[in-house]
């Protein structure tokens, strides 16, 4: 076999010649474009808006404070702030019950808040405790702790309220003397000789367990005891502890 000089192995054809240029090309230019032409630089645009607020939060006295806590001034909420005027309070002794408009006013209750104790007056409510202040809607519950100590409950409740008790029948019913139902009796049993008809005389005693009993009564031969007519098949023991007064042997 005749060895291969060392020229053949760098030969080329032409396409292969022409694919080496091309390939050296395109490399040299990726190295080389990034140096010659200058990077394009991103326009950045400025909210003005923003940068004024930022500059008014920057300048208030408080902000390093809070910017240095890590809170955030423009997103911090304001509690809500009632729009009623102030009122003065001025606390005195009275009664729920009877105190007008004007007067719970002066002990400091908003308008809302008295029209609705007047309300549930109009309607029939009463208070029959101080602390029962407690319970009406609207009331602050430092309002309530504040009027508690000087209420007083001095108006009698009206008779068609629900505290009043039943009254009590007049001296001529009680008089009449009641009648009197006494509790029914019964004969006395034979558990052991007793027919169906008999046992049917028992209380709560139907003709199903009456022949129930007689038939249980004859398969085990007889009642030894008076127990043994409890065990019978349906018959609740409630049911038996009725009539077993009345039950006997002989």
């Amino acid at each position: 076999m005749k060895k291969q000089s060392w020229k053949e192995y760098l030969h080329f054809s032409r396409k292969e010649r022409n694919a080496l240029v091309i390939i050296c090309t395109v490399t040299l230019a990726t190295v080389i474009v990034p140096y010659i032409m200058p990077a394009r630089q991103q326009s950045v645009s400025i909210d003005t808006n923003l940068q004024h607020q930022l500059d008014a939060i920057s300048k208030t006295p408080d902000s390093s404070n809070s910017l240095a806590q890590g809170t955030s001034l423009v997103y911090q909420r304001t509690p809500p702030q009632d729009n009623a005027p102030t009122l003065h309070a001025e606390l005195f002794v009275f009664d729920p019950n009877t105190l007008d408009e004007a007067g719970w006013k002066r002990l400091g209750l908003r308008e809302k808040t008295v029209k609705t104790i007047l309300n549930y007056r109009s309607k029939g409510g009463r208070f029959r405790k101080a602390e029962d202040l407690a319970k009406v809607y609207g009331l602050h519950s430092e309002d309530a702790a504040r009027l508690i100590p000087y209420a007083r409950i001095e108006t009698p409740l009206p008779q068609n309220t629900k505290a009043d008790t039943k009254p009590s029948p007049p001296e001529e019913i009680k008089a009449i003397p009641q009648p009197f139902f006494p509790r029914k009796q019964y004969k006395p049993l034979n558990i052991n000789t007793a027919t169906e008809e008999e046992w049917k005389t028992m209380p709560g005693i139907g003709d199903v367990l009456a022949g129930r009993i007689v038939n249980f009564r004859t398969k085990i031969g007889g009642f030894k005891s008076i127990e043994q007519v409890g065990k019978t098949y349906g018959l609740k023991d409630s049911l038996f502890q009725e009539m077993k007064p009345y039950l006997k042997m002989e």
